[in-house]
């Protein structure tokens, strides 16, 4: 799907993300984010699952097409497109996005999915001296909703590439607000985060795939540099 950039195992990155040194405490206190497992589900039979791929692949190839004609007619830097250039490279990579995540997120282990759900929310609640986020006890108390879409790659206790997807949702903070944030969000670990949604009035939710070839917890660690970031950029919309 969309091509990776791995980082070799001694290669290892730190977890603090550089942008948030000396940064001032937020004005109005963190965003607090609430984790959980994605419902169960069924897995569709095989002949599903090949049409699912078959799409995958199909839309990924789209993609491409698109993004090549795109920086053709507007060069690389997507930050200086016009809007209407933005609007059709965004929509064909969600597009793509979402049936890669379809094909091969679909009906993931629920254990998996309890322990990245674990795996976040010790992240999310430890104490730094500047944070954007904090972790909510609780649905109804919580500003945004992070969803575990599930994981795929290397075992526990094993080097090697480790993918998790997860979903950011509306909570008090309202999906029509989610909706308004740039769509050219690019943190420092972008080549282990890939955008798979960018919310939208219709689909008020984004979707994120982190990847670390360490340990389960450091992929979980990445997922709260994402949002860390994510919120940090867009603290004004999330907490006016």
């Amino acid at each position: 799907m969309i091509e990776r950039a791995l980082v070799l195992g001694a290669l290892v990155v730190s977890l603090a993300s550089p942008a948030l040194a000396g940064d001032p405490p937020p004005p109005r206190g963190p965003v607090s984010i609430f984790v959980r497992a994605r419902a169960d589900e069924t897995r569709p039979p095989d002949t599903e699952m090949d049409a699912r791929k078959t799409k995958a692949n199909q839309l990924h190839d789209t993609f491409k097409r698109v993004e090549k004609d795109l920086k053709k007619s507007n060069g690389k830097d997507r930050k200086k497109w016009p809007a209407e250039a933005k609007a059709a490279w965004i929509a064909a990579r969600d597009a793509s996005g979402m049936a890669w995540s379809a094909n091969y997120y679909v009906a993931r282990p629920a254990t998996e999915k309890a322990d990245s759900v674990a795996d976040l929310q010790e992240k999310l609640g430890k104490d730094r001296k500047v944070s954007y986020t904090s972790l909510a006890r609780s649905a109804e108390d919580a500003d945004l909703i992070v969803e575990i879409v599930g994981r795929k790659g290397e075992v526990k206790f094993m080097a090697g590439a480790k993918y998790m997807a997860f979903d950011l949702l509306p909570g008090k903070i309202s999906g029509a607000t989610l909706a308004q944030m740039p769509s050219d969000f690019t943190p420092w670990l972008d080549d282990n985060l890939w955008s798979l949604h960018w919310p939208t009035t219709a689909e008020p939710f984004a979707r994120f795939e982190v990847m670390h070839e360490q340990r389960w917890s450091d992929v979980a660690g990445y997922a709260r540099e994402t949002l860390e970031e994510l919120v940090k950029e867009n603290y004004a919309l999330l907490k006016p």
